[in-house]
């Protein structure tokens, strides 16, 4: 540890959400109009925070989930692991046949989907 570095001291309410950081070092910067220094780890990318803020934001972020719809949660997914080999959609058809037959039935589905006219 450096002469000047900070570390993180916990108050009785921040206690649960802090709890295994009281060893990273902190950013430390003042901020005059909250007169308090900044809650976040050094480096942070973006504004500095205060203790309070990082917990009602904890909060707030847990009780609005972003829940995501199981289909749309599979296809994220697939697309990702297709996306890691370095893949487009377009590729891993071409290149899997036992897959590309289910996939352009659906595409094609798809797009009759998309083209018939309302009445």
């Amino acid at each position: 540890m450096m002469p000047g570095d900070l570390l993180l001291v916990a108050e009785p309410d921040y206690l649960g959400t802090l709890a295994g950081r009281d060893e990273q070092k902190l950013c430390g910067k003042w901020m005059p109009r909250k007169k308090t220094t900044c809650a976040r780890t050094s480096g942070h990318g973006g504004d500095c925070k205060t203790a309070e803020l990082m917990e009602r934001q904890r909060a707030y972020r847990r009780s609005h989930p972003n829940r995501q719809a199981s289909e749309s949660h599979k296809k994220s997914n697939r697309k990702a692991r297709i996306a890691n080999y370095g893949l487009t959609l377009e590729d891993f058809v071409s290149c899997c046949p036992t897959h590309s037959r289910p996939l352009r039935l659906a595409a094609y589905a798809h797009r009759r989907m998309q083209v018939q006219p309302s009445d």
